[in-house]
């Protein structure tokens, strides 16, 4: 089903911007000195 398809498609990006900010958090967060893995429990996997 290519709506379905289409549906799947803007979640994959949704999640890929996700990640992306939570990328960036995690480097302010290692600037500012804390422990990033402590914040990490979203259950993502790190990349």
């Amino acid at each position: 089903d290519a709506k379905k398809l289409k549906i799947e498609r803007v979640i994959q990006a949704l999640k890929l911007e996700e990640a992306n900010e939570q990328v960036e958090e995690e480097d302010h967060a290692t600037a500012d000195g804390e422990d990033v893995q402590a914040e990490d429990t979203d259950g993502s996997p790190d990349i």
